[in-house]
């Protein structure tokens, strides 16, 4: 199912690291980032609930509109399995309570038993509620190898 893999990393939420602090946006989404991608290696459900607002919807690399329920289920199924994700870029531009999200990413993985790993770039939109990140919305894309 290709709709989920690409969107691994549209990752952003409350974890002890992310408690309100004097650190930049940029520092905190970065940071939020990482952990995102350490939750989808562990399949830590209650995370990636906390990272997606209720009204999340996805666009994976196909085009494919997801909601968060989607991705919960399928990032938590055990179909697909995280081995690594490494983040090779990312720019935060912040707006107060928003901020936009652009990342470059590799990724290891298998789906169903099928290799599904590649690189990727990523827009995520964040909004902050109660003191903490939530991803709104994202959009990914296949990164074309170089020839």
């Amino acid at each position: 199912m290709k709709v989920f893999r690409a969107l691994l990393i549209i990752l952003v939420a409350c974890t002890p690291a992310f408690s309100p602090a004097a650190d930049s946006t940029e520092q905190q989404l970065s940071r939020l980032l990482a952990d995102w991608g350490d939750a989808l290696v562990k399949q830590d459900r209650e995370f990636l609930a906390k990272v997606l607002a209720a009204e999340f919807q996805g666009v994976d690399e196909l085009g494919a509109v997801f909601t968060r329920d989607q991705y919960l289920a399928t990032m938590t199924s055990g179909d697909q399995v995280v081995k690594s994700v490494k983040i090779v870029d990312d720019s935060v531009r912040g707006y107060g309570k928003y901020a936009v999200l652009t990342t470059l990413y590799t990724i290891e993985a298998v789906y169903k038993g099928k290799e599904e790993s590649g690189t990727y770039r990523s827009t995520l939109v964040f909004a902050k509620r109660d003191g903490r990140w939530q991803c709104v919305a994202g959009h990914t894309s296949v990164v074309a190898p170089q020839t």
